[in-house]
């Protein structure tokens, strides 16, 4: 979820690709939720606020930083 980013947003839901759990590696699943009131609250309440469609929803990754330093979070 830290990895969403503000363009994963398009008319009322959540776009992704999850890769971690493919049946094969190298195959992706295309994922998509709709945003419920709860969801859009908690993204008002703890996301970026600067919604530019390269930033991070949350406020908590950065695009300079290292796969081991993801894992500290």
């Amino acid at each position: 979820m830290l990895r969403l980013k503000y363009r994963n947003f398009q008319q009322g839901e959540i776009f992704f690709t999850d890769k971690k759990h493919s049946e094969s590696p190298n195959r992706k699943r295309e994922i998509s939720a709709i945003l419920t009131p709860k969801i859009n609250k908690i993204i008002q309440q703890w996301g970026n606020a600067a919604h530019h469609s390269d930033n991070y929803l949350f406020p908590y990754l950065k695009d300079d930083e290292t796969a081991e330093q993801e894992k500290t979070l």
